[in-house]
């Protein structure tokens, strides 16, 4: 079993700008580690953090994240969450409304190819709590659906404190 997390740009000029040091890597040779990956580990098991509010358009992200799907690897799409104190303090978050069409077109071209977040044996795929991605895939021709988010304050480990008791009870 494995897991090959990359980061990847889908274009060089974002690259250079936000990451010079990864921009020296170029979008080729990524994907060239993608196919290689891929052959090693399986169809979905290969998965690229797609950071939306990079500065690519909505087109090149689209774009981007078909070219990993028609390889079989899983685009991991997250809106860019800006950090105080970084570089990038003062970049506005993507909004819903762009998120929305983007999670849907990504999820519409993981189910042509038949890839399911659920198939995923590791890693941000298989948690899946930065994306809201797995939220819009639909079952995959096997019957699976998204599974559903635990109710707020609810515990979701047997072994943690307060499991089994009603939130606020602890």
């Amino acid at each position: 079993m494995g897991v090959i997390w990359t980061p990847c740009s889908c274009t060089s000029s974002s690259a250079r700008n936000i990451s010079p040091g990864k921009s020296r890597v170029t979008v080729e040779d990524y994907f060239a580690a993608f196919r290689r990956a891929v052959e090693v580990f399986g169809e979905g098991q290969v998965s690229s953090y797609v950071i939306v509010g990079l500065g690519e358009s909505t087109e090149s992200i689209l774009a981007g994240c078909q070219r990993l799907v028609d390889m079989g690897v899983y685009p991991f799409v997250v809106p860019l969450r800006p950090i105080v104190g970084s570089a990038m303090e003062d970049v506005s978050a993507p909004s819903a409304e762009e998120m929305i069409p983007i999670y849907q077109a990504v999820a519409d071209m993981l189910h042509r190819r038949g890839m399911h977040f659920t198939d995923s044996l590791a890693g941000c795929v298989r948690c899946g709590a930065c994306s809201a991605l797995p939220a819009f895939t639909v079952a995959s021709g096997n019957g699976r659906e998204p599974a559903a988010a635990p109710s707020r304050g609810a515990a979701t480990d047997a072994g943690a404190p307060g499991a089994g008791r009603a939130p606020g009870h602890g």
